[in-house]
């Protein structure tokens, strides 16, 4: 009936004035059903980059881009074969200063034959902490963009354990 079909357009409107409203304000691509594992802007740059976790652990997906023109979605389907598609960097040492307590997180992923890692590495001793993405491959050799300190949300360190993704240390 075109009462339903005015619900369902209503519906779809209102979903992508909440997306783009929740990307601005909390700097993350994720959709409003996903949990956002890690975004940050870039910096100096208005484009955002996000991993996501489906509901309740369904798939993992990275979006690249600014909330009204995304660049990349990788995987183009997210389904559980996703989790498939990445491989975890993950090492960390406590202790505070006195320890030199460090970490060094990164989530890596080939697309198009183009190897990407998204990453967050601090060393306490140092007062170092520092986020990102690089990217390698024909003509984006050791591409580096950094991420926007102030804008993080959510942490690398969301997938410590996972038993779903693949870990290269």
């Amino acid at each position: 009936s075109k009462r339903a079909v005015i619900s369902v357009v209503a519906g779809i409107v209102l979903a992508l004035i909440t997306l783009r409203v929740n990307s601005k304000d909390v700097g993350t691509l994720c959709l409003p059903h996903e949990k956002t594992i890690f975004s940050f802007k870039v910096e100096n740059s208005a484009k955002i980059a996000s991993v996501c976790e489906g509901s309740m652990g369904s798939y993992l997906v990275y979006r690249f881009g600014r909330p009204n023109g995304i660049e990349l979605v990788y995987p183009t389907t997210q389904d559980a074969r996703s989790w498939d598609a990445f491989t975890l960097g993950a090492y960390a040492r406590g202790g505070g200063v006195k320890n030199d307590a460090m970490g060094d997180y990164s989530l890596a992923f080939v697309n198009a034959g183009v190897e990407y890692v998204v990453y967050q590495s601090w060393r306490s001793a140092q007062g170092d902490y520092s986020i990102g993405i690089t990217v390698n491959g024909p003509g984006k050799v050791g591409v580096a963009m950094k991420g926007d300190l102030g804008s993080q949300v959510g942490a690398l360190t969301l997938l410590d354990n996972n038993p779903r993704l693949l870990n290269s240390w």
